[in-house]
């Protein structure tokens, strides 16, 4: 349910469907969002960097008790597959 959640949150986001959040009645800047999904942390000397990779990735990768899962969650159109298949 959390995997599912999470690719309706990116399709949104992709979208361009989801609000600004704002405080204090000021819009927030939504940049950090590109960052949330097809990217990943690569370590540097001294400081790291973040590599942002295109939306076109069908799978999540998992890291739980010292294993790592990589599987699809999307079919071939961009949709999420069904729980049962997950």
């Amino acid at each position: 349910i959390f995997c599912d959640s999470l690719c309706n949150f990116r399709r949104a986001l992709l979208e361009g469907t989801i609000p600004p959040e704002e405080m204090g009645g000021q819009q927030l800047s939504m940049y950090q969002y590109s960052r949330m999904f097809n990217s990943c942390v690569i370590p540097g000397e001294g400081c790291d960097s973040i590599e942002v990779y295109p939306n076109t990735s069908k799978h999540i990768i998992v890291l739980r008790n010292d294993s790592i899962w990589a599987f699809d969650v999307l079919d071939d159109e961009g949709n999420n597959l069904p729980l049962a298949d997950l």
